[in-house]
């Protein structure tokens, strides 16, 4: 008997209009999938046109298989409407719409006690398939359904490498702790109302996609300040002890990170950290075993990645081989006894030199300081892995303007500053985009690894510039 796909919605909305599409009888999955019957007649798939409530042909369903071809524009073909979040089609969270339809598809065998898994159905014309969670099991088959669909329309401009892409960010089911949106927003605090945490606070009032998920409880601050923009000002214990408080995001002075975090932690809480999350690599290793241990969200915030800028450069260096480079920041003042050794309070720049080249050593690091002036320079020679010199200075002292000089040569040509490349936009609304994906579950184990590898990389660097600045006598 060949094999058939049932569709099936969240059990809070009605289920879609659909039509039966004939799919090729030569589709032969692999025998451990769930789907690998003998299939020797031809199947029915369900297919509702999602963006219309009405039918497609079988190759408009994915759009990663573009047909040249236009369609016909269907008669008689009535509307419904479709509840969405937020107005943005790209973005990842439209993809947890409780609206959207998926085809469920039966185990293999008894065997394999297994659940049945959600295969996402593709929604034509938005760029990537309905984000579901796959077990393991289906991830080969329904790849070999969307190139095996592609030979027989016979198209030049079939990207399975993105088909793949798509693919490996599905988590199995067994891992994945969250995997549909939550039944109520996460409530969150913001400890600290300066720069930072004044936008993390606008962030979260104004109407995005990621703010959907996260409800603002309120702020905390040393000061008295009662309530801004008519946010409640609550004390350190309520936030830890409330039950109303799932998140807490730390935008205090980078001294107070480490013990703000390891509070929240042990109070169940997960955290969004602006950077760095601690004053040494030891520490931080520490509050990642913690978060492991509570099973809680620790994100460090990194938004000089997200940067325009840091994208232009990424793209330029990429295929490069590098000969030699340098990167000068300078600005005014800081207190260190707050913000940190100059290469914590400056460890954006380091990250940028890591995300660009890979990971580096060190070779000498020396700090000058005229603390009457409160001027200092702080010079750091690196090597690359392929041993390329790269040197980052860090100057600071009154009336020095925030900017950012640099240098790189290549075999290929060099590249002196960056050209103007537009406005960074809403940035730390981008990091808090990627802080709910976490809450979400939708990072791979892959991806927070390379990420808490990258991190740790760049704290140990900086620990060890910092030894060599200024030996312990």
């Amino acid at each position: 008997m060949s094999p058939s796909f049932q569709l099936a919605s969240s059990d809070r909305l009605p289920a879609p209009r659909a039509h039966q599409v004939s799919v090729r009888p030569t589709l032969h999955p692999s025998p451990a999938a769930p789907c690998s019957a003998a299939a020797k007649g031809p199947g029915t798939i369900t297919a509702p046109d999602l963006q219309t409530g009405g039918t497609l042909p079988a190759r408009a369903r994915s759009p990663l298989l573009r047909d040249p071809a236009p369609r016909e524009k269907p008669r008689n073909r009535q509307r419904t409407a479709t509840p969405v979040r937020g107005n943005n089609p790209s973005s990842p969270f439209r993809l947890l719409q409780p609206a959207r339809p998926y085809l469920r598809c039966p185990p293999a065998s008894e065997a394999a006690n297994r659940s049945s898994a959600l295969v996402p159905a593709l929604i034509p014309g938005r760029g990537c398939p309905t984000r579901s969670f796959l077990s393991e099991l289906e991830i080969r088959p329904w790849r070999q359904v969307l190139k095996e669909e592609a030979e027989m329309m016979n198209l030049e401009n079939f990207n399975l490498s993105t088909v793949d892409f798509f693919l490996s960010t599905y988590k199995p089911l067994e891992t994945t702790s969250r995997g549909v949106p939550p039944e109520r927003k996460f409530g969150v605090v913001v400890v600290g109302v300066g720069r930072a945490g004044s936008v993390r606070i606008r962030d979260l009032q104004d109407p995005h996609d990621s703010s959907t998920f996260l409800n603002l409880i309120g702020f905390v601050s040393r000061r008295e300040l009662g309530t801004i923009d008519e946010v409640q000002q609550i004390s350190l214990e309520d936030a830890l002890s409330s039950q109303e408080v799932d998140v807490a995001y730390i935008c205090s002075e980078s001294s107070s990170h480490e013990g703000y975090i390891r509070q929240f932690l042990n109070a169940g809480k997960h955290v969004l950290v602006e950077y760095p999350m601690a004053l040494s690599q030891a520490a931080a290793r520490e509050l990642w075993e913690l978060a492991e241990q509570k099973g809680k969200i620790l994100h460090e915030e990194h938004v000089e990645l997200l940067m325009e800028e840091f994208a232009f450069l990424k793209k330029e260096v990429v295929g490069k081989d590098l000969l030699k480079g340098s990167l000068l920041f300078t600005a005014g003042p800081l207190e260190e006894e707050r913000f940190g050794f100059p290469a914590f309070s400056g460890i954006s720049r380091l990250t940028w030199l890591v995300s660009l080249f890979g990971e580096l050593s060190l070779v000498s690091a020396t700090l000058e300081e005229q603390k009457e002036d409160q001027f200092m320079k702080m010079t750091v020679c690196l090597e690359t892995e392929n041993k390329r010199p790269l040197t980052w200075t860090e100057e600071k002292g009154p009336g020095l303007k925030r900017n950012r000089y640099l240098s790189f040569h290549f075999k290929s040509g060099s590249l002196e500053n960056v050209p103007n490349v537009g406005i960074n936009k809403n940035i730390f609304l981008k990091d808090q985009n990627i802080f709910v994906q976490k809450l979400l579950g939708q990072f791979s184990e892959k991806q927070l690894a390379a990420e808490k590898k990258r991190i740790l990389h760049c704290l140990g660097l900086a620990e060890e510039i910092q030894k060599h600045c200024r030996p312990k006598k």
